[in-house]
Parts: structure tokens; C-alpha cells; sequence
């Protein structure tokens, strides 16, 4: 997860442009809301360590001061495993797939609230601008995200339980 984290960085492919709007909602924390639904609170915290390092020399090199202070880019993203996986495991009795929907909603907001939160904090952004912000693209990006990990993780599973039958018939 950690390795699409970074390619989703620097490759561009983290972001979807809006074609009505102009502007871009970013699917660039999946990989960290999926490493903590399915490997757990601490592997969402690390997938999400790499995913904010990553930001912080991306924007560093592209001259994106915002997403290059580490406390707008790395804080944030660690508790957005931190929170997906620690929602998927309190809300898993409800049934996998409302947890993983729960978890994907709740690191996308994590996401947005941090980010935001610490770009105005830092002083780069005002809080207008920063409400702005996220009323234009919250819905659009948690909706994607809460589909797009739905589907990942259904993938997943299926791919777990085919292999398992390919074990069974090996042995």
C-alpha cells in the first residue's frame, strides 16, 4: 500500500480534475484508509507515514509550500490510518461492508479536517478559504472514496478466497 501511496503522489494519478469545476478531488489517502481497514490501526499509521513524507517532497519539489511543512503534510495523514482502522474495527459488527464504507468516510473526513485544520493554523490558508475548500470537493471525494475502497476491498476478498481454493486443490 505504501508503494501505490507513493506512485499516486508523484504520478498524478492521485488526483481526479473536475471537469465542471475546473478543480480536483484528490483519492491519493485510499491506499491509507485500505492499509488500515485490512491490515489494522498501526499499518494505516505507517501506510500514512509514507503517504505524507511522500506529499512533503513532492510539494518541496513542485514548490507547494503548503503540502511541504511537515505539519500540514505528516500529522494529518498518520491519523487518517489511525482513524480507518480503528473504525473499521469498532464498526465491523455491523457488517464488513458498512465497516469499510464507516472507515472510508471517516478517514476522507479525517483527511480533509486535518489538512485543512493545519494549513490555516500554519497560516496558509484563512479559514474562509479552508471551509471553501472543503464544502466544494468533501462530498464529491468522500463519495469516491467510499466507493473506490468499497470495491478495493471487495476485490480483496476475493482474491484471498480464490487463492485459498487454490491451496486447498495444491495440497
Amino acid at each position: 500500500m505504501s508503494l501505490v501511496s507513493v506512485y499516486l503522489t508523484f504520478s498524478g494519478h492521485g488526483y481526479i480534475i473536475l471537469p465542471t469545476s475546473g478543480s480536483w478531488i484528490t483519492i491519493i489517502h485510499l491506499p491509507t484508509i485500505l492499509a488500515g481497514i485490512l491490515g489494522g490501526w498501526w499499518v494505516g499509521a505507517v501506510v500514512g507515514g509514507v503517504f505524507g513524507l511522500s506529499a512533503m517532497v513532492y510539494a518541496a519539489q513542485s514548490d507547494v509550500a503548503v503540502f511541504a511543512d511537515v505539519w500540514v503534510s505528516l500529522p494529518p495523514r498518520i491519523v487518517v490510518g489511525l482513524v480507518a482502522g480503528a473504525v473499521f474495527s469498532r464498526s465491523v459488527r455491523w457488517g464488513e461492508h458498512v465497516a469499510v464504507l464507516a472507515a472510508a468516510v471517516a478517514g476522507t473526513l479525517t483527511n480533509t479536517v486535518l489538512v485543512l485544520s493545519a494549513a490555516v493554523w500554519r497560516g496558509y490558508f484563512s479559514a474562509d478559504v479552508a471551509i471553501n475548500v472543503a464544502t466544494k470537493h468533501f462530498v464529491l471525494e468522500v463519495s469516491v472514496a467510499a466507493i473506490g475502497t468499497l470495491l478495493l476491498t471487495l476485490v480483496w476478498r476475493a482474491l484471498q478466497v480464490a487463492l485459498g481454493k487454490v491451496r486447498q486443490a495444491d495440497t
